[in-house]
């Protein structure tokens, strides 16, 4: 008869100490392993950057933030050198397609031109006409690159210096996108547009947040006084609810407005940064010096802006990913050990077990 075919090889079973020893074998590769993965690395510029900031109530907050990013490097406006066109052509490039930038209303990646193209120019966020209209050598806040923005021509003409503020279904749409690709439901309110009438602009939801963090930052950064390397002259920026403060200045003036403050506080939490914010404030402050603080701290706004400071809660231990290692690697050579002996003993009792 023919011969069955012989059953498929199997490994022999290894007993209970033998998988045991396996086991932390492997766990010791894995924590050798963390532990060649866990150099030390450089400290986040973010957290070093704010080491001295005092947020025990509104005003040591305040006082901290200011000392921190007033007088930063300025920039020229328009220059042969480096200039503002340069930095925010920077900041604002498309992550997707290189040799594109994203606009700030519009929300269209457009193709890098450079500066005095017809595309896209840049947008004061808080207008100059409101407290420092007059370019000069001296004057920060006209060239101040976390209160500018790249953003389509035409709606920052349409922008002009209104203040930020609500609109309603009786505003004029400034849609986002190519042929409202981007606005699900083009013409009803507010979709994914911008809006406008006289006295106030909308901008859409995805960019609300930046702007109003660029206008707090502006209130923070300039309390008047002087610039402490130049000492040039400096504008009290203030923002406020009060909408008939907000007046243009025929020159650099001491104090200016803007506002809304409350709309800007409720843009702020209603769109968070996000990485493409986070990734523009590292490239400005690449050239400045400074940060807006309030992106890699959204929750500082409440405290400096409505004095609602909680206390922040009391951080637990933190273990680093080298300590966990070596503790792993302590726990792994432990249970190996244990496991080879438990072995031997097993072993050599099977020896002197009389068989029956």
């Amino acid at each position: 008869m023919p011969r069955l075919p012989y059953p498929p090889a199997r490994a022999p079973s290894r007993s209970a100490p033998e998988r045991l020893g396996s086991f932390w074998n492997q766990v010791g590769l894995a924590a050798f392993a963390l532990i060649l993965g866990s150099t030390p690395a450089e400290a986040d510029p973010a957290t070093s950057y704010y080491a001295a900031i005092d947020s025990t109530n509104s005003a040591s907050l305040r006082q901290s933030l200011h000392a921190l990013v007033d007088d930063h490097q300025r920039y020229p406006y328009t220059s042969t050198a480096t200039d503002t066109w340069d930095i925010l052509e920077e900041a604002q490039s498309d992550p997707e397609a290189e040799g594109f930038i994203l606009d700030l209303y519009g929300d269209r990646s457009l193709v890098r031109e450079g500066g005095g193209n017809s595309e896209y120019n840049r947008e004061h966020t808080w207008p100059k006409s409101y407290g420092f209209p007059s370019d000069s050598s001296q004057n920060s806040a006209y060239t101040d690159c976390h209160m500018l923005f790249l953003a389509d021509s035409g709606y920052n003409s349409s922008r002009s210096n209104k203040p930020y503020g609500s609109c309603d279904a009786s505003c004029t749409e400034k849609p986002t996108g190519d042929a409202f690709d981007e606005s699900p439901l083009p013409g009803v309110y507010p979709g994914q547009s911008n809006w406008t009438k006289a006295g106030v602009w909308e901008t859409w939801g995805e960019r609300r947040g930046d702007v109003a963090r660029a206008l707090l930052y502006a209130d923070i950064r300039y309390e008047g006084g002087h610039h402490g390397d130049t000492g040039a002259s400096e504008p009290d920026l203030i923002l406020t609810d009060e909408i008939a403060l907000i007046e243009t200045s025929p020159g650099n003036a001491s104090v200016a407005y803007m506002g809304d403050l409350s709309t800007l506080l409720q843009w702020h939490n209603q769109d968070p940064p996000d990485q493409g914010e986070r990734a523009r404030n590292d490239i400005v402050e690449s050239y400045q010096g400074n940060r807006n603080p309030f992106i890699d701290h959204p929750e500082w706004v409440g405290c400096v802006f409505s004095e609602v400071c909680d206390s922040a809660p009391i951080p637990l231990p933190t273990l680093s990913p080298a300590f966990l290692a070596v503790w792993i690697l302590t726990m792994a050579f432990t249970g190996v050990a244990m496991a080879r002996r438990f072995s031997s003993e097993t072993r050599a009792a099977s020896k002197t077990t009389p068989r029956h």
